[in-house]
């Protein structure tokens, strides 16, 4: 069920599993280990010991929630870094203390540390994956009925219904104003007072979800009185601020109790410091020694395939809507609607070498460049062009929030022949905005180098 308790004895499980992988590590490590450091040879089952105790004190400190109904790929990724970091740090500690193996010790230690946290990670989604196979498949799921409006949780059941790795069965809700336009997803059952009436009738009820606001206290404490006599769990998911679609940040004002709308995540110094840490040494890393190559096999490509410059240049919005050149290989031919005509699919203007690079992506490498300069991070929103920001912001609520953060390399990209296709591209920045963590940038980059050649972009 979605709750916070903290179940132990599966946490215990997971983190003996990755021991178990630590161990296989050490295995493989252990005549390495007898030739660079025999003078500890004979102890080597005590280092094994006092390791494992490590990555157990550390995995059960930063805990698990792989058998959460819902959990994210980066989730995953975080938790995994965490007590990884943890025990890396303990671990290295702890070797610094051995005498006459402190330059030796390093040979040892980075191989076994970095396999650990990719066994770690794979472990972790082997038993996810598990749990979703095992509850998709199970014929009893935990039926949830609805009470009160369901505008504001609308996306978490519709990923209830959807995905049967939660375990979960949406049969539907109650409210007194019945919907214009029927959902088949998440079906409308009628007014509150036809609640009691279904719910005797079912025996596949089983926890009952309450979005009703505070103000209707009879109908709540009818809720959960119903609940305790019949044995239903009750979870209210009402938010006095609901008429905000921000996420919302608890502070204190001299004792005062007071809510901010925290726009990212990012406005915090420290996570800001890191993000652009991160793109500072990667972007940097990747112009040196990848970049150079790239340029002079494509550079010539490109030229070779029509006239014109190597890079192609174009104003875009970027942080606070400032506007920023934005550089990219130049995959078109040389054209005056350049700065206002989208690409399509089956664009005449891209030529046969930048067709191909804009299916892997590689035109926009040079969006290094950008990162390094600092109008551009590795991962955000894609930048649009002038018009379009002039454009959407008239058309689209909250479109100018996603210049809250630097515009990214990677994100949503590709041709929208409709309005509603940008209303959801702008509505997934927003949600990244507003959920940055630094292990979602990672899971993001992960996922971007795993799908290199991309059906949407054009």
């Amino acid at each position: 069920m979605i709750t916070n308790q903290k179940p132990y004895i599966f946490r215990f499980f997971v983190v003996v599993g990755e021991i178990i992988g630590l161990n296989l590590i050490l295995l493989a490590l252990r005549p390495f280990f007898y030739e660079e450091m025999p003078q500890y040879a004979a102890r080597y089952g005590d280092f094994a010991f006092v390791l494992s105790v490590c990555y157990f004190v550390c995995g059960m400190q930063t805990g698990s929630r792989l058998h959460y109904a819902i959990i994210r790929g980066d989730e995953i990724l975080r938790r995994a870094l965490y007590s990884n970091l943890y025990f890396d740090l303990l671990v290295v500690t702890l070797s610094l203390a051995l005498p006459g193996a402190r330059l030796t010790v390093w040979k040892y230690l980075l191989p076994l540390l970095v396999g650990q946290l990719l066994f770690s990670l794979i472990f972790k989604k082997t038993v996810r994956r598990a749990i979703q196979w095992y509850r998709a498949r199970r014929v009893s799921r935990r039926g949830v009925v609805v009470v009160g409006p369901i505008e504001n949780i609308s996306t978490l059941l519709n990923q209830l219904a959807k995905d049967r790795g939660t375990g979960y069965s949406i049969l539907g809700y109650f409210c007194d104003e019945a919907p214009q336009k029927a959902d088949p997803i998440i079906p409308y059952l009628g007014k509150y007072d036809d609640f009691d009436a279904y719910l005797n009738s079912r025996e596949t009820v089983v926890e009952i979800f309450c979005t009703l606001s505070s103000v209707d206290q009879a109908r709540i404490r009818h809720l959960v009185d119903y609940c305790d006599n019949h044995l239903l769990s009750f979870i209210g998911l009402p938010s006095p601020y609901s008429f905000i679609s921000h996420r919302v940040k608890m502070l204190s004002i001299d004792g005062t109790s007071a809510v901010t709308l925290q726009t990212s995540p990012l406005e915090d110094f420290d996570n800001a410091a890191l993000k652009r840490g991160c793109d500072l040494i990667v972007s940097a890393g990747l112009l040196i020694f990848v970049f150079p190559f790239v340029y002079l096999i494509f550079g010539t490509l490109i030229k070779l395939s029509s006239p014109g410059p190597i890079f192609f240049r174009q104003k875009r919005s970027g942080l606070n809507g400032k506007e920023f050149d934005c550089y990219k290989f130049r995959s078109m031919r040389v054209n005056a609607d350049s700065d206002s005509k989208q690409a399509t699919e089956h664009d005449p203007r891209k030529t046969r070498i930048g067709d191909f690079m804009r299916r892997t992506n590689i035109d926009e490498l040079p969006q290094l460049i950008n990162v390094f300069l600092g109008d551009m991070s590795l991962v955000g929103p894609r930048p649009h062009m002038l018009k379009h920001t002039e454009e959407y912001s008239v058309l689209i609520d909250k479109y100018m929030m996603r210049h809250f953060v630097r515009p990214g390399i990677t994100g949503f990209r590709g041709e929208t022949k409709e309005l509603w296709q940008m209303e959801g591209r702008v509505k997934k920045d927003i949600w990244y905005i507003e959920h940055w963590n630094f292990a979602l940038d990672l899971w993001i980059m992960i996922q971007t180098v795993l799908t290199t050649r991309s059906k949407n972009a054009y």
